[in-house]
């Protein structure tokens, strides 16, 4: 068996969730890799629709910087390695496998001390793009919260910069049932001494974002809005990035803590593709995927589909899960998979 093989039995061996919400384990964890991710600073990114977009922005920024960043998100679409970058690159199966094979070992040996009960298949995900991302002596990393925000394993971080996009309606049975309730799940990971981005998503409980700021002592988050303008050309993208895009745009801004290359940022977007966001994976004749799963995401992904002249096709809905509040007759069409003659 390789180790690639190896580290991929581990993950599929560990539990899909903790016994009960808590940082506990993965806290504990970080100290036995010797708590890697207080090498770097990082950029946590958390919001019901558009995170993963504008993770992979702010990280794209960042680099045009000049900057060595490591970038964290989930799930993946194909292969667990494509969950960690560095500076854009997917990491080698052998480099994945050492770092998953490291937060194994070391979770093993606190689980025999009698320090943690065990681990979840996130927590050691996250523990092993920390510890390879403070091995890759990176100068920022990016997170992509997995849900929510208060127990979700990047919480372990004190980010630099917080980053919410937006809240909306989903993983209610976990989150909660109301707006306010899961506004203040991912309010949580405003900490003290981190510069705060409230995305145009978050217009409906900026209060709940605002009161958390105060609580914690932010005197002034960073407010984007829906009609921010950016002064960069997104022609490669949809109108729904536009948002993200400035988020990102802020984000970078307030953990560098300088004026950006527009230029360079420009060059950046010009050729960064988001995988598996209306993504045109084949031209003739032309596949789009988009990974809209819920009703938010599928309206504007709707949306975006008639801004880009798509008037008739055949719409196949693919990989729904329960919470995610898609429901027959919630948005006026949903196309995951879009196939046109």
């Amino acid at each position: 068996m390789s180790r690639y093989q190896e580290a991929l039995s581990v993950l599929q061996e560990a539990v899909a969730f903790g016994i009960e919400p808590s940082l506990e384990g993965v806290t504990e964890l970080m100290h036995w890799l010797d708590d890697p991710q207080l090498t770097y600073p990082c950029v946590q990114i958390a919001g019901t629709n558009g995170k993963s977009s504008t993770a992979r922005f702010t990280a794209a920024f960042l680099r045009s910087q000049g900057k060595k960043v490591g970038l964290y998100t989930s799930p993946h679409l194909v292969a667990y390695p494509e969950r960690m970058e560095i500076d854009g690159a997917v990491v080698p199966e052998e480099r994945f496998a050492e770092a998953v094979l490291r937060a194994q070992q070391k979770a093993m040996e606190a689980v025999q001390a009698g320090a943690i009960w065990g681990t979840t298949e996130f927590e050691l995900l996250t523990a092993a793009a920390f510890w390879l991302f403070a091995d890759e002596a990176v100068d920022f990393s990016v997170l992509e919260v997995g849900l929510g925000g208060r127990w979700d394993a990047t919480s372990v971080v004190d980010p630099q910069v917080a980053v919410i996009t937006g809240v909306g309606l989903d993983h209610c049975s976990i989150l909660g049932d109301t707006l306010e309730e899961i506004a203040a799940e991912k309010a949580a990971i405003i900490k003290p001494g981190a510069a705060v981005v409230l995305g145009p998503g978050t217009a409906e409980t900026r209060e709940v974002f605002l009161a958390r700021c105060a609580e914690v002592g932010i005197a002034s988050p960073a407010i984007v809005y829906a009609e921010a303008e950016t002064g960069l050309s997104m022609q490669r993208f949809p109108s729904y990035q536009k948002q993200n895009i400035a988020c990102a745009l802020a984000a970078t801004e307030a953990a560098l803590g300088c004026e950006l290359d527009l230029g360079a940022i420009q060059k950046a977007l010009d050729t960064l593709s988001i995988p598996g966001r209306f993504e045109l994976i084949r031209e003739q004749p032309p596949l789009l995927i988009d990974a809209a799963h819920n009703p938010q995401s599928a309206q504007v992904l709707a949306q975006a589909l008639i801004e880009a002249g798509v008037t008739k096709g055949t719409g196949v809905t693919k990989g729904v899960t329960k919470g995610t509040g898609v429901t027959k007759g919630t948005v006026p069409f949903v196309m995951f998979f879009l196939f046109l003659p």
